[in-house]
């Protein structure tokens, strides 16, 4: 990394690490309108410089820019485009893996199974489904 000068701040490479530490530790979704502000607040507002002195990325500095100026945040995941709670997430995933659940019996049965019925439903108990359905959980990083 270079050493550059701000209007009033001269970056060092302890600076330049502290900011970086400093900025990770903020929540994911909030980081990159954190960058957006430092790029600003310090750097003139220049993404090329924030790539040159603190290693971020280009484009991630100018979205986060971008972010920081009008207060909206690009939303990263088609779930937060598609549903508006967990709950409307979560109903919908319920709704598709009872369908699939029946086609299921419906192939066993094609299949030769005895079972009249489908297999009572089972709780999730594998990690992606304790991971993956809490993304509007702000508190887990």
């Amino acid at each position: 990394m270079k050493e550059a000068s701000a209007p009033s701040v001269m970056f060092t490479e302890e600076l330049s690490e502290l900011i970086t530490r400093l900025v990770k530790q903020i929540l994911y979704e909030y980081r990159r309108q954190a960058m957006g502000d430092v790029v600003q607040t310090l750097l003139e507002g220049k993404s090329r410089k924030a790539e040159d002195v603190l290693g971020w990325n280009r484009h991630t500095v100018e979205l986060g820019i971008n972010e920081f100026r009008t207060g909206i945040r690009w939303i990263e995941t088609v779930e937060q485009k598609w549903f508006n709670s967990v709950t409307d997430l979560v109903t919908e995933r319920n709704r598709l893996k009872s369908r699939l659940r029946l086609v299921q019996h419906g192939i066993d049965l094609a299949n030769g199974s005895a079972q009249a019925l489908p297999p009572p439903i089972q709780p999730d108990v594998d990690l992606y489904a304790r991971t993956r359905y809490h993304y509007h959980d702000v508190n887990i990083i």
